[in-house]
């Protein structure tokens, strides 16, 4: 079996032998496994409601948007994220049911709220694993600064039993959120709310966390999969922030590698589109169209590097897919599900 130590470990990982958390010093999986574990803190510990978060961040080598910096394949999430929907089309959302999300959308009172009559509108039905409000109880600490543990209004993931077991074993702290082994892992797509009376930069604060650790768990697996293809530049990652006055904003999340620093990898969050969702029809169609497009391509994308992971663990000799060509952005989305009012059927739901 592999050892935790032959494939190169993200930056945000504590160089020093942590200390097991006391919910977790019984835990069977990670004793078993000796992988690391989670450290503690006696001290209070920072969220995007405090002040210093940013720079608790940028201390993690966590960039926000500066414009310039952009994935590889930012043209090709760009195209693919694009396309239209028939699900979307005013012959099946129609304009009453645009005053219906106007309405939802408005009459929110808070953050929950947003996120249960509003959002779920905007993100569709797809068969997509995902949890709302799960704590992130279970990944590695941020090396430098104490920050909370992350908690995503929504996020997607892929079912546990998608990747071999061992495989979890050894990535847990990396690709499984919560101590809860059975809820989706891998997460790669997030979504954060606010209310009426929420911070627009809190929630891109949020949003930003959430990515981080989804990009750090990609980059793990892609290190099982391969380290000499571990870092290729390109986004698996997206982040999606909603609020009540209608503001759609979706970001893109990627590593790049980086010498002369505290840390050795730089995680970019750069601003992908932005809709007034409760204007009119076409934008809102737009707009969730670019959202649902997101949610399968980053279910493509787990599932990619599930697939290549599973094959090194049984010897199949298929790293070489790992290249910059073979996590394609650019295929059309899939057609029209008959059995459901979203096409994004993984599964029929």
């Amino acid at each position: 079996m592999l050892t935790r130590m032959q494939f190169p470990r993200p930056a945000l990982l504590r160089s020093s032998p942590p200390i097991m958390k006391p919910s977790q010093s019984g835990s069977a999986k990670r004793n078993k496994t000796g992988e690391e574990s989670r450290a503690t803190s006696s001290g209070k510990k920072s969220s995007a409601y405090d002040k210093n978060f940013m720079q608790s961040l940028k201390d993690n080598g966590v960039k926000g948007d500066d414009f310039e910096t952009k994935p590889g394949n930012w043209a090709a999430i760009r195209a693919r994220l694009a396309h239209r929907r028939d699900s979307l089309s005013p012959s099946r959302f129609t304009d009453v049911d645009f005053v219906n999300f106007q309405k939802a959308s408005s009459n929110a009172a808070n953050e929950d709220k947003v996120m249960i009559n509003a959002f779920p509108t905007i993100a569709g039905t797809a068969n997509i694993p995902h949890q709302c409000n799960k704590l992130f109880n279970n990944l590695l600490d941020f090396p430098r600064g104490d920050i909370k543990d992350a908690k995503p209004d929504w996020y997607d993931g892929s079912d546990p039993s998608e990747l071999r077991k061992e495989i979890r074993q050894k990535l847990s702290l990396y690709i499984e959120p919560a101590t809860d082994d059975s809820l989706p892992m891998l997460p790669n797509f997030f979504a954060e709310g606010k209310g009426p009376d929420g911070s627009p930069r809190v929630v891109e604060l949020q949003a930003m966390q959430d990515a981080t650790l989804g990009a750090r768990g990609i980059l793990a697996i892609r290190g099982y999969i391969d380290p000499s293809k571990q870092y290729d530049n390109n986004a698996y990652n997206i982040a999606a922030t909603y609020l009540p006055s209608g503001l759609l904003t979706i970001y893109t999340m990627h590593v790049v590698q980086v010498t002369g620093q505290a840390y050795q990898d730089e995680y970019h969050m750069t601003r992908l589109r932005s809709f007034a969702m409760t204007d009119i029809p076409e934008t809102f169609r737009e707009g969730a169209a670019y959202l649902r497009n997101a949610r399968e391509l980053m279910a493509e994308y787990r599932d990619q590097h599930i697939a290549l992971a599973n094959n090194k663990a049984q010897g199949t000799p298929s790293s070489g897919l790992l290249s910059s060509g073979a996590m394609r952005s650019d295929r059309t989305p899939r057609p029209d599900s008959d059995t459901s009012s979203d096409e994004l059927s993984r599964g029929g739901g």
